[in-house]
Parts: structure tokens; sequence; C-alpha cells
């Protein structure tokens, strides 16, 4: 079951989350006292320019027009800079036959000119998915509105201007729709990337074509920006308390075996681990994480993700949000752990625990925390 959440509570929690980062100005553009700063003049498309497809984009009476074009795919009027954490606001008004998106984090495939990213959708059909968050051009559907009849109802429809707020601090990313909370998604692929405004292909729809989609009062409040950053040095155990004598390192691999367990705290405010294995053999393996340890005996409280038998190699995420919900990741495949005890948002002690006849193979591994320009 989706669990509900308050504004306030975020926003609080978060703000503490992104406390002590200065803000970041990528553009020249005036900041108010609050950090926040216009992205579209109200006059000009500096700042911005076209990918994708070609549907035209232009200002008019203070607002950003994107017209429909036959026979052309999706198009993307995007920022000329990249964004890390940050607040965006806006207001959307669109024809109701046509489908838009916000881009966030986003980018362009070199070869193929192919704008992909975290979609954040403008849905006036009857699925009413406005505010949920998809993955263009990737990974599809990652926080539909299936399960929040309050989100659905709360987008008054094309045809009529509808504000957006979306929040992305670390890998959790969150929307709302004209005040009533949205999606939340936690993602550790993307920490930055390019704002666009989306203009959908309409195929050979004549009827559609040079339909508008509307955007006006465009602003962002920068919020510093997260990253990946080692946690091993990948030469020696620097940093790591070992339990028992199950771990070394050969030719920059990690390598345990047997029943042991390497323990490391992370630096403040680390709320991601990423883990790149070469193999796992035995089924003894996992990693524990949002728990204390004292030095000796087992971590007390935190969860833990076990890693599959295999002989390939492994990719491996775990990601922690304000509010103490986790989210994993196995290679591409997404996998829900528990809560950690209330109070704790961070990662807290990291552990890779290893049971009796089990080996793994650890080629790096990362801790996602918060950092300056």
């Amino acid at each position: 079951m989706r669990r509900r959440w308050s504004v306030g509570a975020l926003a609080s929690a978060l703000a503490l989350g992104a406390g002590g980062l200065s803000a970041q100005t990528s553009q020249p553009a005036a900041v108010a006292a609050d950090g926040w700063r216009p992205l579209f003049d109200g006059r000009s498309l500096d700042g911005w320019h076209r990918v994708g497809g070609a549907a035209t984009f232009e200002v008019r009476e203070g607002m950003i027009v994107g017209s429909t074009t036959t026979g052309q795919p999706n198009a993307f009027l995007r920022t000329d800079v990249e964004y890390g954490d940050f607040e965006l606001e806006l207001d959307v008004w669109i024809d109701p036959a046509l489908n838009s998106g916000i881009q966030i984090r986003s980018h362009v495939r070199p070869k193929s000119g192919r704008v992909y990213g975290l979609q954040v959708e403008v849905d006036p059909s009857d699925r009413a998915w406005s505010g949920g968050i998809y993955d263009e051009a990737r990974r599809g559907w990652l926080a539909d509105l299936a399960d929040a009849p309050a989100a659905r109802e709360a987008f008054r429809g094309g045809g009529t201007w509808n504000h957006y707020r979306v929040r992305c601090v670390g890998a959790e990313i969150l929307t709302w729709v004209n005040g009533e909370p949205a999606a939340r998604l936690l993602d550790g692929v993307d920490l930055t990337g390019f704002i666009a405004l989306q203009v959908h292909g309409i195929g050979k729809d004549e009827a559609k074509a040079g339909r508008p989609v509307r955007w006006r009062n465009v602003r962002i409040r920068e919020l510093g920006r997260h990253a990946w950053r080692p946690l091993w040095n990948g030469r020696n155990l620097a940093g790591w308390v070992s339990v028992g004598d199950g771990f070394a390192v050969e030719d920059g691999v990690l390598i345990g075996s047997g029943v042991a367990a390497l323990v490391a705290t992370p630096g403040a405010g680390a709320r991601g681990l990423r883990l790149r294995l070469g193999a796992v053999r035995g089924a003894g393996a996992a990693v524990a994480f949002g728990g204390a340890w004292a030095g000796t005996g087992p971590m007390q409280g935190g969860t833990r993700l076990a890693l599959p038998d295999g002989d390939g190699p492994l990719a491996c995420t775990l990601v922690v949000n304000a509010l103490g919900e986790t989210a994993a990741w196995l290679d591409d495949q997404r996998t829900e752990l528990a809560p950690l005890a209330s109070g704790a948002d961070e990662l807290g002690s990291v552990a890779l625990v290893l049971g009796a006849d089990t080996e793994v193979r650890v080629q790096a591994l990362e801790q996602l925390v918060p950092v300056r320009r």
C-alpha cells in the first residue's frame, strides 16, 4: 500500500538533509532572499534550446508556448545547463487532446539525439496520472498514480492552468499538483541533468496539429547536489572493521569468504550505497545498513538486502530518504525493503555479511553523500 505523506513533514525533513549546502546559481538571474529565481524571463528563450523533434517553441504574452507538428517525434525545450538537487515550480496549460511532461535530471543520447530521463507527467486524459513519474525512453513508469485517487483528482483537466511543484534531493523525487502530493520516488540512477518542457509527438494525426502546451511562472531553487563517492578505497581495508578473518584485498578486488562481516560508517548525510560485485557464490551474503554497531557483536536495528548467488557481475544499489523509507535494486530489478527505525534517515553503519560456504568479490563500493560544487 502506498503510504500517504505530509507536505510539511517532508519539507522539514528534507530541509534538514540539505542543510549546510550553499545554493548554486547556474544561470545569471535574480535570486530572491528565499533562494528562488526565474528559469524563464517571460520575454525570451534565453537559457533554453530545443532538442528532439521539430515542434515549435516561442514566447507569447509572458508564456512559453509549444505547438505540435505532425510526423515528428517528441520535442523538448531544455535548459542550457544541468541541475542537481532543486525545487522547481511552474504552471502548465495543455490542450485536452494532448499529452506532455516536465523532464528533470534528463540527458540526450549523443548518437540518436533522443532525450531520456525522468519525466513528471502532464496527463489530461481520463487516466489522470498527472504528477506521476515516467522514465522517458528508458524504463517506463516508475511512480504512477493508480493507487493515488486524491492525486488524480488534483489535476483540473486540460484547457486550464495547473500548478506543479517538483523537489529532487539526492535519490528522492517528490511531486505535487495544485498543492496535492502526487508521486514519491526513490531512484539513484540520475543525480544531475537538464530540465525540459515536452511537446509530445502526434504521429500523422492532423486533427492535433498546431495545438498548444503553455508554461508560465517557471522558477527554481537550487539545493546543492549529491554524488557517489568511494566508501572503500580499492587498495586495503582502511576505514573498515573486519569481524573474523574472511576478508582481504587482492589486485584491487575485495574478497570475502566464510562466516565473516566487514563494517564501516559512511560520511555524515550519506543516504545511498552502491556496490559492483564480480561474483556472489553461495546463499549467505547480505548487505546490512541503517543500524548501529558497537564495535563487537551483530548490528542493532536497520535492514538488510540478501545478495543472490551467481557468477556474473551484479550491481547493487540501496537508498534511504529523510523519512527512513528504503529502496534497493539488484541490477535493474527493484526490491522493496523494510523501512528503518523511527528517526533513522541516513545509512548508519554498513556491513557486508557472509554466511558459511559463501564468497563475494567486490570491485567497487560507493556512498551517496551531499557535496559542494
